[in-house]
């Protein structure tokens, strides 16, 4: 019904079009053309705000060419007089004579820019100047030399290592009574003079030879490049407007640049100075000029040129540059350096500044401006006479349609407007209306069945983005989280001293593995590292293994013993389980720990040992000191230095790239291929809280891997010792192995033929001597420590097999039963167990 009120009303607006309503060509003009009208000034605006900042930044980077260019002209121009005072220092013989005769060529060939050649001898009497009057060369007498203002003798340079040249500041030199040709001259110049040591063949100083720059020669740079004979010259530059100054590392202004057809002008700083004040007259050079701090943009500029950087700033019209005669719109700046010789750092001699007064950015600005805005008016009148045209024809487009409405609307009322006879489009129409509301219908119930669906597919999916298992983890610990960061950092720094270490964490943290990444990270590496489980051996075997023991000390005392202490000389100890260590070892590991002197069984001697202790426990020892289980004083001197080892459910992050890790470790020790882990398993582990920590995870990760099926870990293959499920998944306190299902216990107690027992066998990370003597245990229902060397028949140490035992304990193929020398190792079969 809703739908035929609108086609009603259509139908009554398309009747009446004439009669109630403008043409349609005035009503889209009306609508459209003031919004197209706004886009294109909107499209305009943009272009010419955005082509005002290229034309700023195109003119910003040529007047920094410009200045970039001059002080390379500056600097090659002090460069080339170096080199020519190192082609004078290098004559075999620098007397006067010899020396006027090269002054004379230079001066030809240098357009009369060096002013002064003196030697400054060793010996008082070994000294001459020699002055260039236009062209024609003076040797100064020592009277005159004596009274003149800078002159060469009273201010000189450094003296450095041969082939060093040393360049000194601006300076003006007065020479008075002169006597050229038959008359008396008062003499002056302004100049930079170079300077550098002249040392005999043996060795020997014998005077600094210097070669002085009239500053002009930098002058006629300067204006060189700020007119239109500029070698950087093109048709669009103003180089009328421009004016370059030349200033110190101090802030003086020295001399600008001047117009290009005056001949040999004075120096000044009159243009460049107009609207500033400052300081007029720096000692030895009265025309320099210095503004005062409040003009803020130009020390900027000195501040940034003496840090040896260039840079561009614009003008504000509160600038004093702006309130001369001669406003700018640019200043662009750049050191001047000078390198003493060609190994040494560039010193910064001063600095040159242009200034662009020509305000050609504003100009182009302005003509784009007045482009656009034409431009502007021509889209305007097009896009109307467009849209004019276009509705031209859709007003005859819809002036069609209205006549077949309203021959339509004729023929019935307005209520019965849904039985007319419409055009096949919109019956066409309303019938797909239909069908569409009908198919949403349906596609929302297959929807949701499909959702259904696709989230129990979804959890059967391989995981996405798995990280890839770490080949050779750092520090052999997985985990790339902050928390692992921080574990790893506290064992670098452990590891960079030598001192004891007592490592707390639940069980299956990796207590042992950090114990041996601060070994392994510490100087002593290649020293030996050895691990002895406290809570695995019973007290007199303890004893013997930590301290040794000497021959005869017991009737199985064959021979001497070295024991762990010695053992590990040098290297690491570790104490894993120290919590459990019984009464008299703990006094014995005291005494060891603060004489660092042991007694093997049966000695009467002490011996010194040199290892590090690292004490590993997943209890709080300081409870256990204060409850009297454990000696304080042992607690004390093993917590030098004390590290905690986070559990797994305070780094979740890790649990992907640990899963990947296990799975790749696990089909290596099975032989298969690594299988891929489901993302609802993957879900599933990480939504656990894992008691048992890595060590937990790890076997959950073995057993799923043992019990999966084509390649994948689904789900339903994770399962966790707290569900009670069929598998016996270990408890957090046990050894790193997984025990062994029941399934596959029985399977063990039902191989004692040996007919799959080998079969069986291998999924376990056993060696060839506990593959070998395992059957014949099974038969035996169990051995003591001693009987286990006895079948392995190697000849093994009691260690070897105390570790082949435990190793099997750990797996779930062996259980112990009893304590001390009577220990028996029988097989884990569910029978036994009850």
């Amino acid at each position: 019904m809703a739908f035929s009120r609108l086609f009603r009303a259509r139908a009554r607006a398309f009747s009446g079009l004439h009669s109630h309503a403008s043409p349609i060509t005035h009503q889209i003009i009306a609508q459209l053309l003031p919004a197209i009208a706004f886009i294109l000034i909107f499209i305009f605006t943009c272009y010419t705000y955005y082509a005002k900042i290229y034309i700023e930044q195109a003119a910003a980077r040529n007047a920094q060419l410009q200045v970039n260019a001059l002080c390379h002209e500056i600097e090659r121009t002090l460069q080339n007089t170096r080199n020519q005072l190192l082609m004078l220092a290098a004559e075999p013989n620098i007397s006067q004579e010899r020396m006027t005769r090269r002054m004379t060529y230079r001066i030809k060939d240098r357009k009369n820019y060096f002013r002064e050649l003196a030697f400054i001898g060793r010996d008082p009497e070994n000294r001459f100047v020699l002055i260039n009057n236009e062209g024609a060369i003076c040797s100064l007498s020592s009277s005159v030399i004596k009274n003149a203002r800078n002159n060469p003798f009273e201010r000189l340079l450094d003296v450095r290592q041969q082939g060093y040249v040393s360049i000194s500041e601006p300076m003006q030199v007065t020479y008075s009574m002169v006597p050229v040709g038959d008359t008396v001259k008062t003499l002056s110049c302004t100049v930079i003079r170079f300077s550098t040591p002249i040392y005999a063949d043996g060795g020997d100083f014998i005077g600094i030879l210097l070669l002085s720059l009239d500053i002009s020669a930098l002058r006629d740079s300067l204006t060189l490049f700020s007119s239109p004979s500029s070698p950087l010259h093109d048709t669009q530059s103003d180089f009328q407007h421009v004016r370059s100054v030349f200033f110190d590392t101090q802030g003086w202004m020295l001399f600008q640049s001047e117009a290009p057809e005056a001949v040999n002008p004075p120096l000044s700083t009159d243009a460049v100075r107009s609207g500033l004040n400052g300081d007029f007259g720096r000692p030895g050079f009265s025309i320099a000029f210095r503004p005062s701090p409040v003009h803020e943009e130009f020390w900027a500029m000195v501040t940034t040129v003496q840090a040896g950087k260039g840079g561009q700033s614009v003008l504000s019209s509160r600038s004093g540059w702006n309130s001369g005669q001669s406003p700018a719109e640019f200043l662009s700046y750049s050191p001047v350096t000078f390198r003493g010789d060609p190994g040494s750092q560039p010193k910064v001699v001063g600095g040159v500044a242009t200034l662009d007064t020509s305000y050609n950015a504003a100009r182009a600005t302005s003509l784009l401006w007045a482009a656009l805005a034409l431009c502007l008016v021509l889209s305007i009148c097009i896009v109307g006479s467009g849209l004019h045209m276009a509705g031209r024809r859709l007003r005859g487009q819809l002036e069609a349609l209205t006549a077949h409405v309203r021959e339509q609307n004729a023929q019935d009322t307005e209520n019965a407007l849904p039985q007319w006879s419409m055009p096949q489009e919109l019956q066409t129409l309303s019938h797909e209306i239909d069908i569409t509301f009908s198919r949403l219908r349906h596609v929302r119930s297959e929807h949701d069945s499909r959702e259904h669906a696709r989230n129990a597919r979804w959890r059967r999916e391989p995981a996405q983005d798995m990280p890839a298992p770490p080949r050779n983890p750092d520090m052999n610990l997985v985990g790339g989280s902050a928390i692992m960061e921080e574990l790893r950092g506290q064992i670098r720094k452990a590891a960079s001293v030598f001192a004891d270490v007592l490592v707390i964490g639940e069980t299956g943290t990796g207590k042992e593995a950090v114990s041996a990444a601060i070994h392994q990270a510490g100087p002593h590496r290649d020293r030996p590292y050895i691990s002895i489980n406290c809570g695995a051996l019973d007290e007199n075997l303890l004893m013997d293994t930590l301290f040794g023991h000497v021959k005869g000390a017991f009737t199985e005392a064959r021979s001497d013993r070295k024991g762990a202490f010695l053992a590990a000389e040098g290297g690491t100890l570790m104490l894993d389980e120290i919590g459990n260590a019984a009464p008299r070892v703990q006094q014995a590991l005291l005494r060891a720990l603060s004489t660092r002197h042991i007694r093997p069984l049966g000695s009467d001697q002490e011996i010194a040992f040199n290892a590090r202790i690292v004490a590993a426990t997943n209890v709080d020892l300081r409870e256990e000191a204060r409850s009297g289980s454990f000696r304080e004083d042992l607690y004390y001197r093993l917590a030098v230095i004390t590290i905690r080892t986070p559990p797994l459910r305070r780094r979740k992050e890790d649990i992907p790239l640990l899963t990947s890790y296990f799975l790749d470790q696990a089909a290596q020790e099975m032989g298969r291929e690594p299988a891929a882990i489901s993302k609802g398993a993957l879900e599933k582990l990480l939504s656990h809280d894992w008691p048992g920590n890595v060590r937990q995870l790890k076997n959950t990760i073995t057993r799923a891997l043992a019990f999966s099926e084509h390649g994948m870990i689904y789900a339903e293959s994770i399962l966790f010792h707290e569900q009670g499920d069929s598998g016996g998944a270990p408890h957090a306190d046990v050894p790193p192995a997984s025990l062994l299902p029941q399934e596959e216990e029985r399977s063990v107690a039902q191989a004692a033929d040996g007919e799959n027992l080998e079969q069986i066998l291998q999924k376990f990370p056993l060696n060839k001597r506990q593959r070998a003597v395992f059957p014949a245990l099974l038969a035996r229902g169990g051995v003591t420590r001693q009987e286990y060397q006895e079948l392995a028949g190697e000849k093994i140490s009691t260690r070897t097999a105390q570790y082949d035992l435990q190793e099997m304990v750990g797996c779930g193929l062996l259980r112990r039963e009893g304590r001390g020398p009577a220990m028996r190792y029988v097989p884990a079969t569910p029978e036994r167990e009850r």
